[in-house]
């Protein structure tokens, strides 16, 4: 089964489970992201930045003294690039899971600590290229994708809780900030090559090849969601 459909089905069972309502948090949160790719062993600094939906809950027999947090989440990084004087433009998608423990600072203050595994994860990366040929424009465009062994990371978020005016301590506004770091190593390489010109294509337009990357990002976001 794919891993991004256990992902929606933990979800759903996160949704549906009694036991998980009284702690249950909806959250969807988009900021900024900064880190290196890794090719060939030269870091390429990269930046951009991304969102994501990700929904947690605190098992009842965990709430004190150290609640645990378990859940999965959905995040997507928009990254740019440049790499041999071309500038290229990534996505990174994440589908995984997250485990931690919470630390009560005030009835309304939080402070989590969570490791995350990403089963389901790779990157495209688009760049077009423009040659001068024959006193003609010669325009292609690079699509690659890199896979390889499940990502990993670790974020840390302080939230605060509302629970005044039209909610209350078991029905809360949550807002806050965190900070991720995520990393992830490449031994696959897929690449597509578009022209504008069929004539002038290279004889293999679709190559797979092994390779040896890396990427690391930390990104820092605001988020906002709802606990039950």
């Amino acid at each position: 089964m794919p891993i991004r459909t256990c992902c929606i089905g933990i979800l759903l069972l996160i949704l549906g489970s009694q036991d998980a309502w009284a702690g249950l948090t909806l959250m969807g949160g988009a900021g900024a992201t900064a880190g290196t790719v890794t090719k060939s062993g030269a870091p390429l600094a990269s930046k951009g930045y991304n969102y994501a939906l990700q929904v947690s809950y605190v098992p009842t027999f965990s709430r004190k003294p150290w609640p645990v947090v378990l859940g999965a989440q959905i995040r997507q990084l928009k990254l740019n690039f440049t790499e041999d004087a071309v500038k290229k433009r990534a996505t990174y998608n994440l589908y995984g899971a997250h485990a931690g423990l919470s630390l009560m600072l005030t009835p309304t203050f939080c402070l989590q600590v969570m490791g995350e595994y990403y089963g389901d994860a790779k990157i495209s990366v688009l760049s077009t290229h423009q040659v001068r040929l024959n006193g003609s424009n010669y325009k292609y465009s690079s699509w690659e994708q890199y896979t390889g062994p499940a990502a990993v990371g670790a974020r840390l978020q302080l939230s605060h809780d509302k629970i005044d005016g039209q909610f209350s301590a078991s029905n809360r506004y949550r807002s806050g900030v965190g900070l991720s770091l995520v990393q992830q190593s490449f031994n696959k390489e897929s690449t597509q090559i578009t022209t504008s010109n069929d004539d002038l294509a290279p004889e293999e337009a679709y190559t797979q090849s092994d390779v040896s990357y890396r990427v690391m990002l930390i990104s820092i976001d605001l988020f906002i969601g709802l606990t039950f």
